[in-house]
């Protein structure tokens, strides 16, 4: 396996992870609670930050593999 295929690959991991905590933070937005101890600021923080990690694998991944 090529970098390329391993950081798209990583990519997509983070992206599915930054839509389950966008979703927490929803839920957390609804009940006024905490969910797994996190607030909802915090959740809404975290899913930025794996948006962001996200779109930086996914766009290394695609240059990668046109080895620019």
């Amino acid at each position: 396996m090529n970098k390329g295929n391993l950081f798209i690959k990583l990519g997509r991991v983070f992206s599915v992870f930054s839509l389950i905590s966008f979703m927490l933070t929803w839920v957390t937005g609804f009940t006024g609670g905490n969910i797994l101890g996190r607030s909802e600021e915090h959740l809404f923080f975290d899913s930025i930050i794996l948006a962001l990690l996200s779109i930086i694998c996914l766009l290394d991944g695609y240059l990668h593999s046109k080895k620019m």
